[in-house]
């Protein structure tokens, strides 16, 4: 799937805050955004625009993707949710929230 640059930067900030809901960072959630980073061919440059990116317009760029490119976002939510091997239930209720505010 085709990503503009505002687009991967976004996702990347959704999965960055996802990983971090539950105050516990795991090694293997930041190597899982960092698979899915050369998944989406982001830079360099466009991973740490993402990190610096506020959360507000990440919100407004996720939601005017296509319906397809929401539904892989939730896709790589819940990937990420369960690198660790658990899915939080602060984790959960962020993914069951995204999917609400997306409307899928």
């Amino acid at each position: 799937m085709n990503y503009t640059s505002e687009e991967r930067m976004a996702i990347l900030k959704i999965l960055l805050i996802l990983s971090a809901i539950d105050n516990d960072v795991d090694k293997r959630e930041t190597m899982t955004i960092s698979t899915i980073s050369v998944h989406l061919n982001a830079s360099s440059a466009e991973i740490v625009m993402a990190m610096e990116m506020e959360n507000i317009e990440a919100g407004r760029i996720i939601g005017r993707m296509s319906a397809e490119k929401k539904i892989e976002l939730i896709a790589l939510a819940r990937i990420v949710a369960k690198a660790d091997g658990i899915i939080d239930e602060m984790e959960a209720e962020f993914i069951v929230k995204l999917i609400d505010v997306l409307g899928i």
